[in-house]
């Protein structure tokens, strides 16, 4: 596994609180609460299961991709750059949490013996469950229970305890059928992954300044058609584009965690001039960012 300190991006925001297990629902194109990975290609240092309620969802790894339908779900680990295109009217859930939630303590040898070799492991960035293999099938189920979990919260008692037990009820049903690959990554897929971190985490870090596809390239001692040729591959966009994207991202934040102008929240995403930022936003939201700060999306 890389080094956490590379891991900019979408962090859990509940991650030092005593459960920071995270739900994000996506429906209609529209992710609550707002999250800086949703529909762009991130990482994170938790274990993520996505359970697709309603729809088509298309899912994209560096080296993957495939769609999920209604009733069919994925595991996605730890440090992997991935993806999810919610399809027209898809709707799912969005489970996000430590992998220590499945540990039952530090140290302890299921951490050692059942966790950190699937979590660590650079070949399984993905599982895929579909309802044709009787232990996926299992697992489907489990996760529907889960959901149904987080519908009920606020009339549960013991709420923690029914989530972890779940969780803890799939992975010895994922350990007990799923192998570990022992084959290591093709070179090229691994020089890959690890070209588009340093691409991602220079705009991570240098987004509100005046940045160049230049200075984006050089972050990796690679040409610009090489940064394209890579963004184009592997996230079909434009280092621009991104760079937009996530801009808009980090304003969205700012209109809902501050009172600043909209002309400071344009400079500081990185906007240099407020009317364009305006037409963007509009573009991508449907709304101003005036009009978007007044309906500000609560917290699920």
């Amino acid at each position: 596994m890389q080094n956490k300190d590379s891991y900019v991006h979408s962090q859990n925001p509940f991650w030092n609180t005593s459960f920071p297990f995270l739900i994000l629902e996506v429906e209609n194109e529209k992710c609550y609460p707002q999250n800086l990975g949703f529909r762009i290609m991130h990482w994170h240092e938790d274990v993520q299961f996505i359970l697709i309620l309603k729809g088509q969802a298309h899912f994209r790894t560096v080296s993957q991709s495939f769609d999920l339908n209604s009733g069919e779900a994925v595991f996605i680990n730890k440090g992997v750059l991935h993806q999810t295109i919610p399809e027209l009217n898809c709707h799912y859930r969005s489970f996000i949490f430590p992998e220590y939630f499945l540990t039952f303590y530090p140290g302890s040898v299921m951490a050692q013996q059942n966790v950190l070799p699937i979590t660590e492991s650079p070949s399984l960035p993905t599982i895929d469950f579909h309802s044709s293999e009787p232990w996926q099938e299992q697992v489907l189920c489990m996760l529907k229970n889960l959901n149904q979990l987080v519908v009920e919260k606020g009339s549960l008692k013991f709420y923690e305890y029914r989530v972890l037990i779940i969780l803890v009820s799939i992975w010895l049903i994922i350990i007990s059928n799923v192998e570990i690959p022992e084959y290591k990554l093709p070179k090229s897929n691994i020089c890959k992954q690890e070209r588009m971190r340093t691409f991602l985490t220079f705009i991570h870090q240098h987004y509100g300044e005046d940045i160049t596809l230049k200075d984006i390239a050089e972050s990796a001692n690679v040409s610009k058609t090489e940064c394209i040729r890579c963004f184009t591959k592997v996230l079909q966009t434009t280092p621009y584009e991104y760079l937009l994207n996530f801009r808009l991202s980090k304003s969205i934040e700012l209109l809902k965690s501050t009172n600043d102008s909209i002309t400071t929240i344009a400079y500081r995403s990185g906007f240099k001039h407020s009317s364009y930022y305006t037409k963007y936003f509009k573009e991508k939201m449907k709304v101003t960012p005036s009009e978007y700060r007044r309906t500000r999306p609560s917290l699920y």
